[in-house]
């Protein structure tokens, strides 16, 4: 009898390691600003604790901990009431004291988890603060790399997951949630295009076969957005697959992702903690939070933004909206506030202020950029304003005022967008809606001759439709005679330019159709 061998399985396994950048006004030992904005190496930018001189000393930046506080209790981790800093040794030209300052051993926080995607999670390991490193840079005309050393010392927290996650779809997930969490609580800007939000990947890949739950671990790092973690995700476990397949074992290494071939690139042999010769901090005390000036944890749950999830269900109970609607809102604070203060002036028409504010409003800010006058020196000089309802040209008053306007039949909905528009792209901030709604002459057309004379034009150019309406209505087909009467809504709607009323334009259709005089002999 011959036995059937059964198929070798593999099973990857991803973790995470998510460096984000705190939003703090200074760096976490110095008190060099965070800007980004500044040119490479300008001493606003750097202090000397920064560039390590001799002499200098770190001093810990109490907001920093605040914020990385913050960051654990929203996913759940234990805030540990004394943790340590750790000198993490490594010679690299980006970092000039020659070795980071983080916490490994004794961290902030540990033991959270990350909800995300259709009911998955991924526990994490620990939270930790740390300093970041500079960045080489390319030098023009050059073969030559130099170091821009603003970004020394910006404060970051890593939040390590455990190795849970089994596709490179949910890794993706996982880290989109993550940034949208610490977006919306004010953590971090959540901009991985701008380094402000890095991670990296440990990927593993075990056989069927094996005894080991893991196999050889590989780290790539500093992926820089979700595609590129999805992608290298999947090249690694896809070259990890075929290593194991053809007999070969999968060296133990760090790589970095080319987003031009798609795939990864061996950097070194990977380190391990031993090679880090991870050492305690002398020049920091023991990080005591019953020492950092005005930590409470009560205090940092109250100023702490509610979820999404929460505040979307408390738009749908107090203003009735659709809940598709209240979790598109939800999701940015300042885009709640807007719609809370245009509903104070939309009069009770609540869907239709989250529709203008969705379609319309969303719409002009995405596609309209906004300046303002700024002064430096002796100049003025014209900024840029960032795409955001925070920044909208239009406020909530106006859009609560332009929904009354449609809901009193003073304009219509076609008349509100261009409305919008307008105030957005051509008025000054705050214009009254009133006077510009008067300037552009927006006046609907409530019935009236002129109304009447153009029914009559386009029923006479459709006589064919008018004929099966007249029959529709005496055979008491109301679904036959109600499209038909749309489509003569449509082409009305059309010859006045979306300026009449449409409830005077049913009113008006019904009128000339029903007419006993209309002349339909030749219809």
């Amino acid at each position: 009898m011959r036995t059937l061998c059964k198929p070798t399985v593999y099973f990857p396994t991803i973790g995470l390691e998510v460096h984000a950048q705190l939003q703090t006004s200074h760096k976490l030992f110095s008190k060099s600003h965070t800007s980004s904005h500044t040119k490479s190496n300008e001493t606003c930018a750097l202090h000397a604790t920064d560039l390590a001189l001799p002499g200098t000393l770190p001093v810990l930046n109490p907001d920093c901990v605040h914020l990385a506080a913050r960051a654990a209790l929203l996913l759940g981790c234990k805030l540990n009431t004394r943790s340590s800093f750790e000198r993490k040794h490594y010679f690299y030209p980006d970092m000039p004291q020659g070795y980071q300052i983080t916490q490994n051993s004794r961290p902030l926080a540990s033991n959270g988890f990350l909800k995300f995607g259709d009911g998955q999670s991924s526990s994490i390991k620990q939270i930790q603060l740390e300093q970041d490193s500079g960045k080489l840079v390319d030098l023009p005309l050059s073969s030559a790399l130099g170091v821009d050393y603003n970004r020394v010392g910006m404060p970051l927290i890593e939040i390590v997951f455990e190795p849970d996650i089994t596709s490179p779809e949910h890794a993706g997930e996982a880290v989109r949630e993550l940034q949208k969490l610490l977006k919306y609580v004010n953590v971090c800007d959540g901009k991985m295009e701008d380094g402000s939000m890095r991670c990296d990947l440990n990927v593993s890949v075990a056989s069927s076969e094996s005894k080991d739950k893991f196999g050889a671990r590989v780290e790539v790092k500093n992926l820089n957005s979700i595609k590129q973690i999805m992608q290298a995700a999947e090249y690694e476990i896809d070259r990890h697959v075929a290593l194991l397949s053809s007999g070969q074992g999968v060296p133990q290494e760090t790589r970095t992702f080319d987003p031009v071939s798609c795939s990864t690139i061996k950097l070194r042999s990977k380190e391990t903690a031993p090679e880090y010769k991870f050492m305690p901090e002398p020049d920091l005390p023991v990080l005591d939070l019953s020492k950092i000036p005005n930590f409470s944890i009560a205090e940092i749950l109250r100023k702490t933004p509610l979820l999404p999830e929460v505040v979307a269900a408390d738009l749908v109970s107090r203003y009735g909206i659709e809940k598709t609607s209240a979790n598109k809102i939800s999701h940015d604070p300042p885009a709640v506030e807007f719609f809370e203060r245009a509903c104070d002036h939309a009069e009770g028409n609540f869907d239709l202020v989250a529709n203008f504010l969705i379609n319309d409003l969303f719409s002009c800010i995405k596609n309209y950029s906004c300046s303002r006058e700024i002064t430096q020196g002796a100049s003025l000089v014209v900024e840029e304003i960032p795409p955001t309802v925070a920044n909208s040209h239009v406020t909530g008053a106006q859009l609560g005022t332009i929904v009354k306007l449609v809901k009193n039949g003073k304009i219509t909905s076609k008349m509100a967008k261009k409305l919008l528009k307008v105030l957005y792209v051509e008025c000054p901030r705050n214009a009254d809606v009133m006077d510009v709604v008067a300037d552009r002459n927006m006046v609907v057309m409530n019935g009236g001759d002129e109304l009447i004379e153009i029914v009559e034009q386009i029923v006479q150019k459709n006589s064919k439709q008018g004929k099966q309406w007249k029959g529709a209505v005496a055979y008491g087909d109301e679904r036959s005679s109600g499209k038909i009467l749309k489509y003569f809504v449509g082409h009305v709607m059309k010859a006045t330019k979306g300026n009449a009323d449409i409830h005077s334009v049913n009113a008006a259709l019904r009128e000339v159709l029903g007419r006993s005089d209309l002349d339909i002999r030749n219809l």
